[in-house]
């Protein structure tokens, strides 16, 4: 599929060349022919000092910052005062015919289950969907494109526009996306015209990148008050502590609320749940009618990110009797609660405080046994959630291994000690494999292992270089031994 557009339709500028434009570009490394390269500052490479290398590669124009002083150049360089903002601007113009119905997901937990929830809801009932988020694009489809971007939860508004516009030429008519704060301040999701969003939950997490809690909830805010147009439809959690801040925005922004979780206001309420070995029966609510279905994911959490689902679905218009028979079919998405080969093993992404709180309590529910927990916290990452999490595992777990977890250039053994300051009673195995394998060792009948922090990521980062690892496959390996 190929796309060409002349500058003029891009800029607002006026060009004395007015080249046709046949791609966008911020990567010098990737430039093609007939490609408009966006020339972006930046603390650690400055896009400015490629703009050579992206002519030479063939670019016919240049959009830069007012602040490059380079003006001598054989092709158009245009310039503006906020280059973050404008690109995905001139990628909603470029890359066209976007999917029908798009919805986002914010919140510190649950937006990369939720959007699965939503795709997977939709393609049971044999409409095509995908989500887009931190495992890429899943659609359960083969797509006819590359759908890779590069390990970002949000990717950047070239590629997003990009997939949008394919995903839409290729039949699919609704897409969810997660929405970070950090995708949301960079402006990676301007321009996407969305139909309904909805906000999760609240906790720490990013306070190396937002500084304080405000400035990140500020970030994730900016969904409801720039993304979302007025008389569109905002999913929020009645339960987080957050919610009246949030329905106040929303209101301010013309905004029709559909609030749920257990609390007796709820418009989608969650009335009863039971949960068992195979997952959990619930009981919910909606306009007066109740609805009774089994959820084959366990853990409470799962059963909110499927309220969160289904009120994105009926803020698109679909009915919640049509939708409630294809909740048995959901299954889990890979290292959220993931249940490794019918064992007592479960893998979880779960590298924030209150994520790890939340899985050990969901999955204590599920058991009369001990809970055993291996973790870990990651390098150059939000220092202050350590000691929490170490306390958590100390007050909630029963037995406590601290290991590694993407140390990255920081001191692993100082990462570790953070953790056990506050958790006495956890044992210490700097090596990720042989912690995971003492866990495992541990295990007696009716005990739950969760190997947390890094879900179905494939490498350990330490320093520069990213070793191949997947908890997954070593507890498969280790289950294979014994």
């Amino acid at each position: 599929m190929e796309f060409i557009l002349r500058l003029s339709k891009l800029v607002d500028q006026t060009c004395t060349q007015d080249p046709d434009i046949l791609g966008l570009s911020s990567d010098s490394r990737h430039v093609k022919q007939g490609d408009l390269f966006f020339a972006i500052p930046g603390l650690a490479l400055d896009g400015r000092g490629f703009i050579e290398e992206a002519v030479s590669k063939g670019a016919c124009a240049i959009l830069t910052s007012v602040d490059n002083n380079k003006d001598h150049c054989s092709i158009p360089i245009i310039k503006v005062s906020n280059i973050r903002a404008k690109i995905p601007e001139i990628a909603a113009k470029f890359y066209q015919t976007p999917p029908k119905s798009v919805v986002m997901v914010t919140g510190t937990n649950g937006k990369s289950s939720t959007v699965s929830l939503y795709q997977q809801l939709l393609c049971a009932k044999d409409i095509k969907a995908a989500s887009i988020g931190t495992l890429g694009v899943q659609s359960g489809l083969t797509l006819p494109f590359n759908d890779n971007f590069y390990g970002l939860t949000t990717p950047d508004p070239i590629t997003l526009h990009r997939l949008l516009s394919q995903l839409g030429h290729n039949g699919f008519d609704h897409v969810a996306i997660e929405a970070t704060s950090i995708g949301l301040d960079q402006h990676r999701l301007n321009h996407v015209e969305i139909e309904a969003a909805a906000f999760t939950n609240f906790n720490q997490d990013h306070l190396d990148y937002h500084d304080t809690m405000d400035k990140y909830f500020e970030a994730k805010t900016l969904l409801f008050k720039q993304l979302m147009k007025p008389n569109k439809v905002a999913i929020l959690n009645c339960e987080s502590e957050r919610f009246e801040q949030l329905v106040s925005i929303c209101k301010g922004h013309n905004q029709s609320i559909l609030s749920y979780g257990k609390n007796v206001q709820a418009d989608l309420r969650l009335i009863e749940i039971h949960p068992h070995l195979h997952g959990q029966d619930l009981k919910i609510i909606y306009k007066n009618k109740e609805y009774s279905t089994t959820l084959s994911l366990l853990g409470e959490c799962q059963a909110y990110n499927l309220l969160t689902a289904l009120g994105l679905l009926i803020a698109t218009g679909f009915a919640l009797e049509d939708l409630m028979p294809f909740v048995p079919l959901l299954k889990s998405i890979p290292g959220r609660l993931e249940q490794i080969d019918g064992s007592p093993i479960f893998v979880d992404y779960s590298h924030k405080p209150v994520a790890l709180q939340n899985a050990i309590l969901s999955l204590k529910q599920h058991t009369e046994g001990k809970i055993i927990v291996v973790f870990g916290c990651g390098g150059n990452r939000d220092k202050g959630k350590r000691p929490i999490m170490g306390a958590i595992a100390q007050e909630f777990a029963d037995d406590v291994i601290v290991t590694d977890d993407n140390p990255r250039f920081e001191d692993a053994a100082e990462i570790r000690q953070e953790i056990l300051s506050t958790c006495p009673k956890a044992v210490e195995i700097a090596d990720r494999k042989k912690a995971i394998e003492e866990g495992m060792t541990r295990l007696k009948s009716g005990d739950i292992l969760i190997v947390a922090g890094k879900g179905n990521e494939t490498g350990q980062i330490i320093g520069n270089q990213i070793i191949p690892f997947n908890d997954a496959d070593i507890i498969k390996e280790f289950l294979g031994k014994v």
